[in-house]
């Protein structure tokens, strides 16, 4: 590269960066000027214009620079464009959304997990194909739990509804149900004594709450539970 294409190409890129610069801060004293709400960014201006600052002095020396014409001129003058690009590319960085997104990262808007709620992946056609196979098999008291019941208690928040799942199943069958249907929607914040107990919304045959006692040593009485056969049944649809 000749010394008049380098003076050129340097001339192009000062031109590129000044104008963007003098873009993005005249948009900037237009808001102001107007008492619109302030597009100033600290976290990301400050950098850039450190930058500019830094690697923009750096350009003009190398671009006023002048290797003598000596045995180390073509050496100099690489150094010189190299040092010339290297600084260019990175004022040039200071507008991508790589360095926004480093000096200002994007907030994490996603949705911390309740800790009164079962937080299962699932959906609404599953809970709702799920509700019908229990009716179906009389292990739900469909007089007292609809669907949109059961659809509420399965996945908000406990505290947001007045709903109830009313079982129609024993000790040992509830606690077969509990390990299939954690076992076939993997994806949760179940346990035991949750699910049961802390919940307060899966309600045993007579009113009453299941005692998370009762349901955890269940397993260790008998292999099979009185609706074995059923529940396989039911949890087969998903499968």
């Amino acid at each position: 590269m000749s010394f008049d294409v380098f003076q050129y190409l340097a001339t192009l890129a000062f031109l590129y960066l000044g104008v963007r610069l003098f873009l993005h801060y005249n948009f900037m004293f237009i808001h102001f000027m107007v008492n619109s709400p302030s597009v100033w960014n600290s976290k990301i201006e400050k950098p850039r214009l450190l930058i500019y600052l830094f690697c923009g002095g750096f350009m003009f020396l190398m671009y006023s620079f002048e290797s003598p014409a000596t045995e180390l001129h073509f050496l100099l003058s690489l150094i010189r464009i190299t040092t010339f690009v290297l600084a260019f590319t990175l004022v040039h960085y200071t507008w991508t959304s790589k360095f926004k997104n480093h000096f200002n990262p994007p907030k994490n808007n996603k949705k911390k997990p309740s800790e009164n709620n079962f937080n299962i992946a699932i959906s609404k056609d599953q809970l709702n194909t799920l509700y019908k196979e229990l009716v179906r098999y009389d292990m739900v008291d469909e007089t007292k739990t609809d669907s949109k019941d059961f659809i509420k208690v399965f996945l908000e928040d406990w505290d947001s509804h007045g709903s109830k799942v009313y079982f129609d199943l024993d000790g040992p069958s509830s606690r077969e149900f509990y390990e299939l249907f954690s076992k076939t929607f993997p994806n949760n914040s179940l346990t035991l004594k949750k699910f049961f107990e802390t919940s307060r919304l899966i309600i045993r045959p007579d009113g009453k709450r299941y005692m998370y006692n009762t349901i955890k040593n269940a397993g260790s009485k008998t292999e099979f539970s009185k609706r074995t056969s059923d529940l396989s049944k039911v949890f087969s649809k998903f499968t």
